[in-house]
């Protein structure tokens, strides 16, 4: 298409999930482009004056990390430089006025998060009372939380918490072994499931899910639960889903991310 962009999809070019949005952005008749975090930070010039900051071009914003991906800087000097332009892209997408997914905040970008750090986020909204205890040895979670428990080591290490390595620290929690997980898409107020469970709507999981989003201030994420008869538990929030990861609702997540790019 002729013209400048209307859209900007900042990633890796290669980025599965960038492609696909630059492909449906393209069939709703959208000029768009994919380009990297550089490229994507030379395009844009950052005014303040008595009427507050103003960033040109104004456009709606897709960013991605894989943005970041290709470092081929050398020297310090162009560190520096790729430093400057990670700045200058983040300041041209939090202060633009124009939609952007997911706009960066003071508190910097949230990336992907476990139990602890949405259960410390939410605290009780989550609707369910449940613990993850980070500990230097797994045998202190004894007696602690609720059995069964598995956790993962430093060394990202997987296992039941009798076979976890001894005075190795680790992070635990109680898992329900005769449960499932469901994740969760979310895209603004959207929310899709990838399964069918009914315990996912008994839990109603897809109005928490995006309580939980909001909270982190984002816009587009994927929230995944360790679901049993007796409940459901966050376990992992992404704010940088795959299109692997969104494969089993991929349509209506473009469809969402679209509308919100360019209503």
């Amino acid at each position: 298409m002729a013209g400048d962009p209307e859209v900007l999809i900042v990633a890796d070019p290669n980025d599965e999930l960038a492609c696909q949005l630059h492909e449906a952005l393209s069939r709703r008749g959208h000029r768009c482009a994919i380009v990297d975090g550089l490229s994507a930070a030379r395009l844009f010039t950052i005014r303040v004056d008595d009427d507050g900051a103003h960033v040109f071009p104004d456009i709606p914003l897709f960013i991605r990390a894989s943005a970041w991906s290709d470092d081929k800087a050398t020297s310090e000097d162009e560190r520096f430089l790729r430093a400057e332009a990670f700045a200058t892209l983040w300041a041209a997408a939090a202060l633009c006025k124009s939609p952007v997914i997911n706009r960066p905040t003071p508190a910097g970008s949230v990336g992907r998060l476990t139990i602890s750090a949405i259960a410390s986020r939410m605290g009780a909204c989550t609707g369910t009372a449940y613990r993850e205890l980070h500990v230097s040895d797994p045998a202190i979670a004894l007696g602690k939380i609720k059995p069964p428990i598995w956790g993962e080591d430093i060394d990202f290490r997987t296992r039941e918490l009798s076979a976890l390595r001894a005075n190795v620290p680790a992070r635990v929690r109680s898992v329900t072994l005769d449960g499932g997980y469901e994740t969760i898409s979310i895209v603004g107020a959207r929310a899709f499931a990838a399964t069918n469970d009914p315990r996912t709507q008994r839990a109603n999981l897809l109005a928490r899910c995006i309580e939980i989003v909001a909270r982190f201030d984002l816009h587009f994420a994927t929230v995944t639960w360790m679901v049993g008869d007796d409940g459901a538990v966050p376990v992992r929030l992404n704010a940088e889903p795959s299109a692997a990861e969104l494969r089993t609702c991929l349509d209506a997540v473009l469809e969402g991310l679209c509308q919100d790019l360019h209503p």
